[in-house]
């Protein structure tokens, strides 16, 4: 309908639900990674229960509490978050904590999680630098796909093969 309706149309691919897709992936990783953490934490409070001849009721973990309450951390574009030096009362970890210490706190966790950011933010970077210029960001698309290609992480291998498949609409959202 649209070739024979709009022939001069041409196909774009909006850069917002490319990196939701990006948001997206990351976070089913986040919630397989709580997954993990859940049934870790529900063997463990299967154990005590049975030392102790009664149920028992653990603290969420640390690492669930994190995964659960600063996921943002990860998900959120890096310029938008406003990081903070001044230290508040954290009551999970009953000590005072600033961003810096939850940043860290996360990477204890899982230290994939801030490749997996950095990796989302390259694009976004790349979103940035481009808006006008198609043919600087044609090139440089190339790279960002090789770079993907290459960096050993399924997640981004996976949007490697979204950015070819949309190469075009992509490039052409920066018109």
């Amino acid at each position: 309908f649209v070739d024979k309706s709009f022939p001069k149309a041409v196909s774009v691919v909006n850069s917002f639900h490319v990196v939701q897709w990006i948001i997206h992936s990351i976070d089913l990783y986040i919630r397989e990674l709580e997954k993990g953490f859940r049934k870790r934490d529900r063997e463990l409070q299967d154990i005590k229960s049975a030392e102790a001849g009664y149920p028992v009721t653990l603290p969420l973990s640390h690492e669930l509490y994190m995964l659960k309450k600063y996921r943002w951390l990860i998900l959120s574009n890096q310029s938008n978050i406003r990081y903070h030096t001044d230290t508040r009362m954290d009551p999970h970890f009953k000590r005072l904590m600033n961003t810096y210490d939850y940043e860290d706190e996360l990477y204890l966790v899982s230290p994939r999680l801030f490749t997996l950011r950095d990796l989302k933010e390259r694009y976004i970077s790349f979103n940035d630098r481009n808006a006008g210029h198609p043919m600087q960001a044609a090139t440089e698309l190339e790279d960002l796909i090789d770079h993907y290609f290459h960096c050993g992480d399924s997640i981004f291998v996976d949007f490697a093969q979204l950015l070819c498949k949309y190469k075009e609409p992509i490039i052409n959202s920066f018109v």
